[in-house]
């Protein structure tokens, strides 16, 4: 929506997307012992390599901010 009427914009949602890609890496570095479902994640980004990573997406994102 535009933001005339009451929307966010697209950069406003490309940077909660952004924010949310790496928040949901670092949940998935730090909590993987400690939940069932969280370790099933892990597991299948580590077996599936051709598949989309969201770790790899949020260490693409990390070096776009850092430029």
């Amino acid at each position: 929506m535009k933001r005339k009427e009451r929307g966010r914009g697209l950069l406003q949602n490309e940077a909660t997307y952004k924010a949310e890609t790496i928040n949901i890496a670092g949940y998935f570095n730090t909590k993987y012992t400690e939940y069932q479902f969280v370790n099933i994640a892990n597991s299948h980004e580590r077996n599936q390599p051709n598949m989309n990573s969201t770790i790899k997406a949020a260490a693409k994102v990390a070096e776009e901010l850092n430029e």
